[in-house]
């Protein structure tokens, strides 16, 4: 464990105003969903990904800040107002690294430390410690392509063991069905005799993008097909069959996800000056979300590999632990949407960490994802794995 008393000061010579404003806002606003997520749903604990601090640990540790702000009672947006909560914040840039920066509040230090927090999830994603405390951490993982470290990867990695261990520890409640306890069995994966049983489903409805901007939507393809490439060389490098990736632009669409899909499946054009598309040969589900809107989820599994998975039992798995609606489901393609809904307990600021986690967590069960050294992979722990302060 790192001992120090006093984190360094933070860092943010030569980043523009106008970068350093949009990182503080978004920090400050993210505060007032989590805090709200948390009081309504009893949490001390939380984890959530960050964006335009882009990898950026120092960047991070401003958005930390700014969620740890008290409310301005004058201001016309309210900010800030997540000290109360303990947080883990996760940021990530492809070809950079993945920044995590952890706080506990004092009075919730008896039940996880933030040194114990990070460690833990540090330890899943091979990380740097960089400080660690009681109330106060932070750590990063360097993009490193030899040594086989994507952050477009460890993300989501970090995010799953993020969530596990308070899910593990009592910090965060189980779904009402007993596959939270992330143990399964034969039953719980059906076969591929199973799947072939199934009944012929009709072709997907038609992705209706009507309404929407003509710049929105190029941003959103563009999205797609860019990702696609991190994607298919991740999987390539690593030899993955399946893989599970965030997307920002669709924000909780599924039309517009669906979209995405298309991009990052479509073949490479030789003559273009950007690469974009060629993954479809990776199986993806892809997950993206807007709070107070929805968390939408896309997958697809190209032919030669639905023997292993389908489409349909990984999307309806998934779907099964955020109480999310299957829309539409076939062994090579499926989507399904988690609506808003407050009175039912139903956050996308939650439940999308929770979706990539489980969606991670049935790949590394079934053997699709590569454990890391540490035996703790397994998501089997007993109470000498998560030790008290």
């Amino acid at each position: 464990m790192v001992e120090a008393t006093k984190a360094p000061a933070i860092n943010l010579d030569g980043v523009a105003e106008k970068k350093l404003k949009a990182v503080i806002k978004e920090g400050g606003k993210k505060a007032q969903d989590v805090a709200g997520v948390a009081d309504l749903g009893g949490l001390d604990f939380f984890c959530t990904s960050m964006m335009e601090s882009a990898g950026n640990i120092d960047q991070l540790r401003a958005q930390m800040d700014a969620m740890n702000a008290e409310c301005d009672p004058e201001s016309e947006e309210r900010r800030g107002g997540a000290g109360h909560v303990g947080k883990m914040l996760i940021s990530s840039e492809e070809k950079t690294a993945v920044a995590m920066v952890c706080y506990v509040p004092e009075d919730k230090i008896s039940k996880l430390t933030a040194a114990e927090w990070i460690e833990y999830v540090a330890k899943q994603v091979q990380a740097e410690v960089l400080f660690a405390s009681p109330g106060y951490a932070y750590a990063v993982m360097k993009y490193d392509k030899e040594a086989g470290r994507f952050p477009l990867k460890e993300k989501d990695n970090a995010i799953s063991h993020s969530t596990l261990i308070l899910r593990q520890k009592g910090f965060m409640p189980d779904d009402s069905d007993s596959d939270d306890d992330y143990v399964f069995g034969d039953d719980d994966f059906p076969s591929e005799e199973t799947e072939a049983a199934a009944p012929v489903v009709a072709a997907p409805p038609a992705i209706n993008l009507e309404g929407v901007a003509e710049k929105k939507l190029k941003a959103v393809i563009k999205e797609g097909g860019k990702k696609a490439q991190d994607v298919a060389g991740v999987a390539d490098l690593g030899g993955l069959d399946f893989f599970c990736t965030s997307m920002m632009e669709s924000a909780g669409d599924v039309d517009q996800l669906r979209a995405q899909m298309d991009a990052m499946n479509a073949e490479c054009d030789p003559e273009s000056e950007e690469r974009r598309g060629g993954a479809g040969h990776v199986g993806k589900m892809l997950i993206s979300s807007s709070e107070k809107i929805a968390v939408a989820l896309v997958c697809y599994v190209p032919e030669d590999k639905q023997a292993k998975l389908t489409a349909k039992e990984w999307i309806e798995y998934v779907c099964e632990q955020i109480k999310a609606e299957v829309i539409y489901s076939s062994a090579g393609y499926a989507y399904a949407i988690m609506k808003y809904d407050p009175p039912a307990g139903r956050f996308p600021l939650k439940e999308k960490d929770t979706a990539i986690s489980h969606s991670t967590l049935i790949l590394r069960q079934k053997g699709f994802m590569p454990d890391d050294d540490s035996d703790d992979d397994e998501m089997v722990f007993g109470d000498d794995d998560f030790p008290e302060f």
